[in-house]
């Protein structure tokens, strides 16, 4: 019944010792789900950084890009299939705040994001 994006209504009546009270009035919600990848991966490599950047979900979590992305999570690792089981794969994780890397977008563009690796992060 939880299927995201669906649009659920549900109404409430109290009940006491004589029996029902009648029904409120139908309200509606609609179903969260887990947001859709970032589209258009990219990175740009220079002498003392890589700036990575992205366009934000098509999905955001109600089927549309109406819900708001709380944070993004920068996996950055030594090895391309991050692997855990490998000594060498150091894998760490970043958390990246949209308010402070993404540029909200105009109109039906979404929102573009940027977030800079130094020396610092590594």
């Amino acid at each position: 019944m939880l299927v995201p994006g669906k649009m659920l209504t549900g109404r409430v009546l109290a009940v006491n010792s004589v029996g029902e009270g009648n029904y409120s009035s139908p309200a509606q919600a609609r179903v969260m789900g887990f947001p859709s990848p970032i589209r258009s991966p990219a990175s740009l490599e220079e002498e003392d950084r890589i700036l990575f950047s992205w366009l934000a979900p098509a999905d955001t979590g109600f089927g549309d890009s109406n819900a708001t992305i709380l944070s993004y999570d920068v996996y950055l690792s030594e090895c391309f299939d991050f692997s855990t089981a490998i000594a060498e794969c150091r894998t760490k994780s970043v958390p990246v705040d949209p308010a402070q890397s993404c540029q909200a977008g105009v109109g039906a563009d979404p929102a573009n994001c940027t977030f800079e690796i130094g020396r610092a992060h590594v």
